[in-house]
C-alpha cells in the first residue's frame, strides 16, 4: 500500500522492502510451456536458468502471443525467453527436457489477520502504516483538515525512512555510473 500511494503524498523516492524480495526454484517439464508461481509473487525481477547459467529475457504478452510454433511439439528447444500471464510463467520456446530455473520476485506481504501473525517487514514501518491508514480514513470520513495535519507528518517520518534504506540504492547507482575521467576524454 505504501508503494502504491507514494504520488498522493508527493513523495520523490519509490519505497524499497528488501524483506520482500526472494527467490523460489522453478522446474520446467518437456513440453510444457508454463511454469507455475508462487503464490505471493507481485512482481518478477528475472529468470535465471541454472542448468545453463543464462538469465531468460523479458517478452511483452503480445510478443509471446506473435511467437509461431508454440503449439508444435517439434518446435520444442531451450527457454530463453519469458512473459507472466497471470499466475504462470509462460517460456519460449517450449522446454525441450526438465530446467532447474530460479524466479527472483517481490512478493506480497503477509495479511495480518489472526493475534499472532507478524509482519514481515521491519518494525520501523508500523507507524507510518498506521499513519497512512489514519490519513485514508480521515480522507473517507471528509475529515480533510485532520487528514492534511496527519499527511504533513506521515511525509516527515517516511521521508525520513525512504533516506536511510535509499542510502544503498544511491550507493549502487553512483557505483554503475561510468567514471568521470571517461567522461572528460568522449570514451562514454
Amino acid at each position: 500500500m505504501l508503494c502504491l500511494r507514494t504520488r498522493l503524498f508527493n513523495i520523490p523516492f519509490r519505497i524499497w522492502l528488501p524483506e520482500l524480495e526472494t527467490s523460489y526454484a522453478l522446474t520446467t517439464t518437456d513440453g510444457t510451456p508454463y511454469v507455475s508461481l508462487p503464490t505471493d509473487c507481485f512482481i518478477v525481477r528475472a529468470i535465471w536458468d541454472s542448468d545453463n547459467d543464462v538469465i531468460l529475457r523479458w517478452i511483452t504478452p503480445e510478443d509471446y502471443y506473435s511467437r509461431t510454433g508454440r503449439a508444435n511439439s517439434g518446435a520444442k528447444s531451450t527457454p530463453r525467453e519469458y512473459t507472466r500471464l497471470g499466475t504462470k510463467l509462460y517460456l519460449y520456446p517450449t522446454p525441450d527436457a526438465t530446467y532447474n530455473e530460479t524466479c527472483y520476485y517481490k512478493k506480497y506481504p503477509s495479511g495480518l489477520s489472526q493475534d499472532n501473525d507478524v509482519t514481515e517487514i521491519g518494525r520501523e514501518w508500523d507507524v507510518p502504516i498506521i499513519k497512512l491508514a489514519t490519513i485514508i480514513s480521515l480522507y473517507k470520513l471528509k475529515e480533510y483538515d485532520f487528514a492534511e495535519i496527519e499527511k504533513k507528518n506521515f511525509q516527515e517520518d517516511i521521508m525520513g525512512l525512504v533516506n536511510a534504506f535509499a542510502q544503498e540504492q544511491r550507493q549502487m547507482d553512483k557505483h554503475l555510473q561510468p567514471n568521470s575521467m571517461y567522461l572528460q576524454r568522449g570514451v562514454v
